[in-house]
């Protein structure tokens, strides 16, 4: 995959995932960002849903993984700063 189109993804899903901390999912922003960037359809949901059957791209994967990983934990963080009056009605935050 070319070094553009790996960033663009990073980038894609660390912004999701910061997202998808309070909004609770990823798959509406990341699905069509793999397809726009030339992973095919199937291997996109797959990349999502499942992780057997060898449609899956284990190395991507992994980075992907890791960046999203590293996105929710700066977005529970960011979440957990927010102030009641912007925080949307389903967190129950603490302050």
């Amino acid at each position: 995959m070319p070094t553009g189109k790996l960033v663009t993804l990073i980038l894609i899903f660390f912004l999701t995932s910061v997202v998808s901390v309070v909004t609770g999912s990823t798959s509406l922003i990341t699905v069509p960002v793999m397809i726009a960037v030339g992973i095919e359809p199937h291997v996109a949901v797959a990349m999502v849903i499942f992780a057997w059957h060898g449609v899956v791209d284990y190395k991507l994967g992994l980075v992907l993984g890791l960046t999203m990983f590293l996105g929710a934990l700066v977005g529970g963080y960011v979440s957990m700063r927010l102030p009641r009056s912007v925080a949307p009605s389903h967190l129950h935050l603490s302050q």
